[in-house]
């Protein structure tokens, strides 16, 4: 992922930051502050942990994401419950491939495909609502709610930042989830020629690794 011409302090021939580096001042009080964390225990009903960030940049003309959700994604560290809060650094809308949601989806039993998206006859037999926020608004949702987005056909490009936690009783996850991941989708930087990942998966910004 391009960060607008930013380069990495630990590897400054690489023109990206990597997911191990770390941003944390800024960044942890946002995401482990006790303004959110205080809002995620009264959703959750206990205690959150921090278990994974990213920064999401859809460039314009870039592509959208299947419909799909997040439960199965993360099985490789643990089988968890867990809430994301997406934070909004730019406007999402549907021009832009902005998140589309199905209402109500976290309580009805959705079929995935071997390829762990949703089976297309779902999708077509549901309505999907656009999710279109502002810059600086939030949506804070779990991890069985069917969700999508389209491509961004606007002529800027869009950024979100996707904060996911677990309760706190499933245990400390975070570095579990980063180490996991160097092992399964390293970044560009850091794969070997011949590597079966070398062309496996993409390069993953993270502003926070602490």
């Amino acid at each position: 992922m391009g960060t607008g011409g930013s380069r990495s302090s630990l590897h400054p021939d690489t023109p990206w930051m990597p997911y191990e580096e770390v941003n944390s001042d800024g960044f942890d009080g946002l995401l482990r502050g006790q303004r959110v964390m205080s809002v995620l225990q009264q959703l959750a009903g206990e205690e959150m942990l921090l278990f994974k960030e990213k920064i999401n940049y859809k460039l314009a003309g870039s592509g959208g994401f299947d419909p799909h959700i997040d439960a199965n994604a993360y099985t490789h560290v643990k089988d968890i419950n867990h809430l994301t809060i997406l934070t909004a650094v730019d406007g999402m809308n549907s021009a832009n491939g902005g998140l589309e949601v199905v209402d109500g989806s976290h309580r009805m039993d959705i079929p995935l495909g071997s390829d762990r998206c949703i089976e297309p006859t779902w999708v077509k037999m549901n309505t999907w609502t656009p999710a279109e926020l502002e810059s600086g608004d939030i949506l804070i949702f779990g991890s069985y709610l069917a969700h999508r987005s389209g491509a961004n056909t606007s002529p800027k490009n869009r950024r979100a930042i996707y904060a996911t936690y677990n309760c706190a009783t499933e245990g400390s996850l975070h570095d579990q989830y980063y180490l996991d991941r160097q092992k399964l989708w390293p970044a560009t930087h850091m794969r070997k020629e011949g590597d079966p990942t070398k062309k496996a998966g993409f390069a993953m910004l993270s502003v926070l690794s602490c």
